[in-house]
């Protein structure tokens, strides 16, 4: 996939990082196949209908989202190391959500077996549309989706948050620990620099 340069001149690039190969969970359905949703324990899914074709542009940042998919999210049921060779890389930026409740995981990110940075990652409750942590509203839907059809009572909100790093690094991997109740919808690496 392409760097994806914005119009915020030549020093910053990003890079929506594939997730395809760490999927194991559908959150997002059609209305005809809503039964098929498990985001949440009972079974909630995020309307595709709703959704812009990716790549989705938020304060300037590309995201891509697995729209249609058979599995569209990672379920942190696991830990989950996502390989990445970037150079230069300022911020981590992430799409997601949490169910039954506000949570957060440790973020490890190493260059080859050198560990270069942590963080905590945030994300409030997908049932909110006001955040309980330092995450910001991605994208709000009318209605969420059950298995049962349309549920329009209640409206849920995915999720943005990001990780700065101390300064420009060479990362390889980013390992997001064990938390059932959080999924990562998609993440995009901010480089200082055009990679040659």
């Amino acid at each position: 996939m392409k760097n994806l340069k914005k119009e915020l001149g030549d020093n910053v690039t990003y890079f929506p990082v594939p997730i395809d190969k760490y999927t194991n969970n559908k959150g997002i359905t059609f209305e005809e196949e809503c039964f098929k949703g498990n985001f949440s324990f009972g079974g909630s899914s995020f309307p595709a209908e709703e959704l812009p074709i990716s790549p989705i542009i938020y304060k300037d940042i590309p995201f891509n989202i697995l729209n249609g998919k058979d599995v569209d999210n990672i379920e942190l049921s696991n830990e989950t190391n996502i390989l990445v060779r970037a150079k230069k890389v300022e911020k981590v930026h992430f799409i997601g959500a949490c169910c039954n409740g506000d949570f957060y995981t440790n973020v490890d990110i190493y260059q080859n077996h050198v560990h270069v940075g942590s963080d905590k990652l945030f994300f409030t409750d997908f049932l909110y549309s006001e955040p309980n942590y330092n995450d910001l509203p991605f994208f709000q839907f009318s209605c969420t989706h059950s298995k049962q059809g349309k549920y329009p009572h209640v409206k849920p909100t995915l999720w943005y948050n990001v990780i700065h790093l101390k300064e420009p690094t060479e990362i390889t991997n980013i390992l997001l620990y064990e938390n059932l109740s959080m999924h990562i919808f998609a993440l995009t690496l901010q480089y200082g620099e055009i990679l040659k």
